[in-house]
Order: structure tokens, then sequence, then C-alpha cells
């Protein structure tokens, strides 16, 4: 019983060593891609990024994709707030940035198209993008969730908040 056990503590400390190894890989070649700009280097061979998954019943072999390896440290590499914790304007910034230059690359996409390409949140994106077409810089065509988004010429577009008040009636007192 107690030969079970030992064996069975190693086969689950070994499971999460190469479990810390794939997060570890992923998470790197993940923030590479985020300070280079570029898509990630090659993983070492050894790299249990590399290693093929068991088959299943008799299937071929198959390395997981960088995408997927990408896309599953992106959701997991998000930052949890508290609630009611608004984020950093350089965040903000920085998905701006990204919004206007993927929408002026691919114009006509709906919301939900640019954030699943851009692999964010609706909730990531919405924000940056209403002050996109507030200031002009990108141009919102139809409604809900059939709004689609070009460049725009950078005219600012005239908000219901901004306007001016009309100014007060005189107030005619009688005695």
């Amino acid at each position: 019983m107690r030969d079970v056990q030992a064996q069975m503590s190693e086969l689950v400390a070994r499971f999460m060593a190469d479990v810390t190894a794939v997060a570890r890989e992923a998470a790197r070649a993940e923030l590479m891609v985020k300070l280079r700009g570029a898509s990630p280097a090659a993983p070492a061979a050894g790299s249990p990024v590399v290693a093929a998954r068991k088959p299943r019943d008799g299937a071929a072999s198959t390395p997981p994709t960088p995408t997927s390896i990408s896309t599953a440290t992106a959701a997991a590499a998000r930052v949890v707030r508290p609630k009611g914790e608004k984020r950093p304007v350089h965040e903000l910034h920085q998905i701006r940035a990204r919004l206007r230059a993927f929408i002026a690359e691919r114009p006509g996409l709906r919301s939900e198209e640019i954030y699943a390409a851009l692999g964010l949140t609706q909730r990531d994106i919405m924000l940056p993008l209403r002050k996109l077409v507030a200031d002009g810089e990108v141009r919102a065509e139809g409604t809900k969730r059939s709004t689609r988004y070009f460049p725009a010429d950078g005219a600012r577009r005239p908000s219901a908040r901004a306007a001016p008040l009309p100014p007060p009636a005189p107030v005619v007192r009688r005695r």
C-alpha cells in the first residue's frame, strides 16, 4: 500500500512539473510576442510545448499549435481587477492603437470579429472602440450587432453631451 502511494505521488509530481513547464513556455512565448511584436521563436526540441500529445485510439500525434497556446495564454494572463477598478490609461491606449491599426488593415468587421481576431474580450474593446468613433478615427455603420467599423477621415463627431445648452428663457414676474 505504501509503495502504491509513493508511486502515485511521484506520478503526480512529474505531471505537475510537466504542466508547469508547458505553462512557463507558453507564457514566455506570449511575452516575447508582446515585447518584440513578432512571432515567438520556436521552443527547444526537448521542450514540453513541442512534445507531441499521446495519440488516442491510433490517431496521429500532433503538437499543440502556436495559436492555441497564445490564445490560452492570453486568456490566462488577463489581469483580474477588483470590481469597479478602472483600467490603466496606458492599457486603454495600447488597445486603441491595436484597434485603429486592425480596422485600417481589415475594414468592415463587426466588434465580435474584431475582438476574436485580436484575442481580446468584448468588454476589453468596447470603451476604446467607442472613443475611436467619438474622436472620428473610426467610422461606425449600422446598429447594434450589425455595426461595422471602418477607418474614418479624422473629423471629430459631435457628441450629444458636448452640445451647448440653449440660453435660459427670461423669467417674467407679474405683480
